[in-house]
């Protein structure tokens, strides 16, 4: 619906040089309205309404023309001003640190210690939730956008040992908060394609099958990697030693850590692509 009445206005923080500068329309020009700002309002709030005064610059005939002027006013300029309470540039709305100038020494300033309020987060925990619900369509395409803009976004080597360490000292309750989150939701049918696909892992087309020879030349064939762990901690020779001289004996001249490395010396691990023998690790001799 068209209002009557459309103009630029200044609010000013009596006795201070604290202004802030907007656009309103309105069919009553004495609706009582002081801006809707992020800092303004937080400055009324704080200080009370009747230490504000609003008054009006200029007004215009509509609210697209309006839009174009407070854009022509509320510039980088302005928001660079000593007592500038806009935080974006006219006509972005909302409230945008990362358009203001000085957004890093704003943001430090701000209160953020209703984060630790445990009311305060739950009920804005249910809120998001409701919203998700009633609108998962909006919900999906914010998640869309989220996702292109963040294509091809690497993590700097700082971020990422931050986020290892975050997960080395995460905390044994906080581990068993998300395992309890994650273990109510519902598998998605690629998730149960891929569960079922990948249950018989013996069977699967990807297993490799591996033909080890001992230092005797005995060959024992193994069905995947998971069994070649087994064996070899059965027999006490090095899985890794003969991963890294796979396709061939490990030689005598290697250079032993320890007696289990020393133990592989001889031995061979060989990748067999021809039909499969499921021998389990217990029947092998």
């Amino acid at each position: 619906m068209t209002k009557s009445h459309h103009f630029i206005y200044k609010i000013i923080r009596k006795n201070t040089n604290k202004f802030y500068v907007g656009m309103h329309s309105t069919d009553n020009l004495s609706d009582g309205y002081l801006g809707s700002g992020k800092r303004i309002s937080a400055s009324i709030k704080k200080h009370g309404k009747e230490n504000h005064e609003l008054s009006i610059l200029e007004f215009c005939s509509s609210r697209e023309e309006l839009s174009k002027r407070e854009k022509e006013i509320v510039t980088k300029e302005l928001l660079e001003m000593e007592g500038c309470l806009n935080l974006c540039v006219g006509g972005e709305g909302g409230d945008k640190l990362s358009f203001h100038p000085h957004g890093d020494k704003i943001y430090r300033k701000i209160d953020r210690s209703f984060f630790d309020d445990l009311e305060y987060r739950i009920k804005m925990s249910e809120s998001i939730k409701e919203w998700i619900t009633k609108n998962p369509e909006a919900f999906a395409e914010r998640q869309k956008a989220i996702g292109l803009k963040r294509k091809g976004y690497k993590h700097s080597a700082e971020a990422k040992a931050k986020i290892s360490d975050a997960a080395k000292n995460m905390s044994d309750e906080t581990r068993k908060k998300i395992s309890d989150s994650l273990s109510g939701r519902k598998r998605t049918d690629i998730a149960e394609k891929a569960k079922e696909r990948f249950s018989d892992k013996l069977n699967h087309p990807r297993t490799k099958v591996f033909i080890l020879v001992d230092s005797f030349n005995n060959e024992y064939e193994i069905v995947g990697f998971e069994n070649l762990g087994k064996f070899c901690k059965e027999y006490g020779i090095s899985f890794n030693t003969l991963v890294m001289f796979k396709n061939s004996k490990v030689p005598t001249d290697f250079k032993c850590l320890n007696k289990k490395h020393k133990s592989t010396i001889g031995w061979g691990l060989y990748e067999k692509e021809s039909l499969r023998l499921h021998w389990p690790v217990s029947a092998l001799a």
